[in-house]
Order: structure tokens, then C-alpha cells, then sequence
């Protein structure tokens, strides 16, 4: 099951976060009783949510009521290290953040991003130099730009 902006579910509730937090129940509970995966796709925050290119560093940042994080037994992040509006040279990668995961570890996982087709592709050894040349690049872009250079 695929629910995208969670909001969108009608609930008895007109308080959002009383309606996120019931809907986001009901969600869980049908995922046990049928034993198969929702996935819910949500947005960052508005405050601090930045931009496509700014990394989750950790579940608390997705917006909606603190129930979508108790009732998530995985919760994912999507970022994508080279976006720029003004020039998508280097928008060429994605990558997915493991924020929360009851049953297994967290971690970080690298793909090739094709925005035209919305696609994700596994990394090969010229694509792992090259996600890491563009963080190490993106890195002395902002150490100079904080050093006022």
C-alpha cells in the first residue's frame, strides 16, 4: 500500500495533528492484520525543511505528528547531493538515509538519479568516485563560502 501525503486521509478528527496521528494508527493496524508493507510518503517539515539537496540526519524532521515516527517500524530519507535549481549539471544522485529501522541498522545507500524518468540505479565503482568527488567539491564550496571567500 502506497499513501501519498497523509494528509490527504479523511479522518473524524479536524485538529491535523489529532487526524495525522488516527490515520497513522489505522495505518499500522492494517499493516499487521493483513501483513503486508505501507509505505507512506511524506514531506519535511516546513520549519528547518529545507531543499532536496539537504540530508535527513534523522526521522524527527518529517512532517506530521510524532505518531507517523511511533507507529513506523522503517523510516527512509531521500536527498539528492547535487541539486541546484539554477544549474542540474551535477543532479545526478540520490541518495536513500535509513532513518529508523526496528529490525535491522541504519545506513546510507548511493544511486544514480535520472530525474527526467524519476529513476534510481545502483552505483558502479566510477559512480561511487564520483558521488564522492561531488561531496568532497560541495564541502570546500561551503568551507569558502563560510570563510567569506
Amino acid at each position: 500500500i502506497v499513501v501519498d501525503y497523509l494528509e490527504k486521509i479523511r479522518t473524524p478528527f479536524s485538529d491535523a495533528t489529532a487526524s495525522t496521528s488516527y490515520a497513522a494508527g489505522r495505518l499500522a493496524d492494517i499493516a499487521k492484520k493483513y501483513d503486508t508493507t505501507v509505505l507512506l510518503l511524506v514531506q519535511p517539515s516546513k520549519v528547518g525543511g529545507g531543499d532536496p539537496r539537504d540530508e535527513f540526519k534523522n526521522y524527527r524532521a518529517i512532517k506530521g505528528s510524532s505518531a507517523i515516527e511511533s507507529e513506523s517500524r522503517v523510516i527512509l530519507g531521500l536527498f539528492r547531493p547535487g541539486y541546484n535549481p539554477a544549474d542540474s549539471s551535477e543532479d545526478n544522485f540520490a541518495t536513500i538515509s535509513v532513518l529508523k529501522n526496528n529490525t535491522g541498522p541504519l545506513g546510507r545507500f548511493d544511486h544514480y538519479w535520472d530525474g527526467v524518468s524519476g529513476t534510481l540505479n545502483e552505483l558502479d565503482s566510477d559512480g561511487r568516485k564520483a558521488i564522492a568527488k561531488l561531496r568532497k567539491d560541495l564541502e570546500e564550496r561551503q568551507a569558502h563560502r563560510d570563510d567569506g571567500i
